[in-house]
């Protein structure tokens, strides 16, 4: 697990809802990922991520599954709130070929759920992606997916912590180069770039026909 980062949303925020359901009890709250100020946030406002999309060099060694990104996204609550239902999480995540068509490669995601309380993480619930190949091309190559998250009745304090986290894994399964896998996180659905810091050789992961977006609908207790 990466190290925690907190953002305190305004004064007020989670009052609106995207949707509500009166015959559930529940309002939907659409939150959004991204980085600002060098800290992964979840917020209920859009803003211009620093990276559209994060991209990082997977594992080249042929043969199963590597662990490539451990992010984190958090939201620390202004007020009593409680969470519960079906949690709708859409996101992207790509990947590239340096070697090109030399190159097979693939990735998958799995999304948690955590209730964070004085820096210890409560699971309140984990989804796995479809797998994204195997590949053999040097373009980018992405899968929008939508996950579904049924979460169990669930409380926050104020000065709680929701916490989405994203695990990322990437496969090879022919090559010697390393492939590139990227995740969307821009609220604003910018097109991915391709660049990381500090190596020119990263390239785009994800097709500008696909969203960017990394975004929760985040189901909000309103009625009992």
């Amino acid at each position: 697990m990466v190290t925690p980062s907190v953002f305190s949303q305004r004064k007020g925020s989670l009052i609106n809802y995207d949707f509500s359901n009166i015959a559930t009890g529940r309002g939907i709250t659409k939150l959004y990922g991204g980085q600002l100020s060098g800290q992964n946030i979840l917020s209920d406002i859009p803003f211009y991520s620093t990276y559209p999309v994060k991209n990082v060099f997977g594992t080249a060694t042929v043969g199963g599954w590597t662990l490539s990104q451990d992010l984190d996204y958090d939201m620390e609550f202004e007020k009593p709130i409680t969470i519960r239902g079906e949690t709708i999480v859409n996101v992207t995540g790509g990947c590239a070929s340096l070697e090109g068509p030399a190159i097979t490669y693939a990735e998958y995601i799995v999304v948690t759920l955590y209730k964070v309380v004085g820096g210890v993480e409560t699971s309140i619930g984990t989804a796995q992606t479809t797998h994204n190949g195997p590949k053999s091309v040097a373009a980018a190559n992405s899968i929008p997916r939508a996950i579904s998250i049924d979460v169990p009745n669930t409380k926050f304090k104020k000065g709680e912590t929701l916490r989405l986290n994203i695990k990322q894994y990437g496969g090879q399964y022919a090559g010697s180069d390393s492939p590139v896998i990227g995740l969307g996180q821009s609220p604003m659905d910018r097109n991915d770039d391709g660049t990381i810091q500090g190596d020119a050789r990263i390239k785009a992961t994800i097709e500008d026909a696909d969203p960017t977006q990394l975004i929760v609908y985040l189901p909000i207790k309103i009625l009992d």
